[in-house]
């Protein structure tokens, strides 16, 4: 782990030992959003990842991704037009896929970041490797490694989240083939008619 990262941490601990002596925490929503649907296998499929602090101010924080890797493998993420570089500190930027199947994002700048309704935090892209037709629970969760969020007073965010199904699409049966089902179910009710004693 980098120096940048350690701070990271080592203030995110810091925010929240300050906050067990003051308490008061704050509700907040992070979620995806499906910007392609679902993809045939070997495609790319993407998602937005957007939150609404209302009113508070973050110091910074990040969130855990959990999936499936036999459907999705991570491609990569980049932030949202809102988050820039002036907004953010990029010196405390996480994108750590730590293994596949898990992948956290955060971001700080122990100022205060505001993300009012439908902030767009960033864009995530996966590789669909799994079967047509398969799925995979995309979860979110305050992130296990790198801590939560927490507000410009370094009290605790509480981040209600939320995650979606993302599917790989199923091969479509051609046109022909149907045709060709509905022409050998008239064959067969044909033949049953002509054997069919009188």
């Amino acid at each position: 782990m980098n120096s940048k990262k350690r701070a990271f941490l080592y203030r995110l601990i810091l925010g929240a030992g300050f906050a067990l002596g003051v308490g008061g925490a704050q509700a907040a929503t992070i979620r995806l959003v499906s910007l392609s649907g679902p993809v045939a296998s070997g495609g790319v499929e993407t998602f937005k990842l957007m939150a609404n602090f209302g009113t508070q101010a973050t110091m910074g924080g990040a969130t855990d991704l959990t999936w499936n890797p036999s459907v999705l493998t991570f491609q990569g993420f980049s932030y949202g037009p809102a988050l820039t570089p002036l907004v953010r500190d990029i010196a405390f930027d996480v994108h750590d896929h730590q293994k596949p199947g898990l992948l956290s994002i955060g971001f700080a700048n122990f100022v205060g970041i505001s993300l009012p309704a439908d902030t767009v935090v960033g864009t995530v892209a996966f590789d669909t490797v799994g079967a047509p037709g398969s799925s995979t629970m995309i979860d979110l969760a305050d992130s296990a490694k790198w801590a939560g969020f927490y507000d410009d007073m370094g009290s605790p965010i509480t981040v209600s989240y939320s995650g979606l199904t993302a599917s790989v699409a199923p091969v479509p049966l051609p046109a022909a083939g149907w045709l060709m089902l509905s022409g050998l179910g008239g064959l067969f009710g044909f033949s049953r008619r002509r054997v069919s004693p009188v």
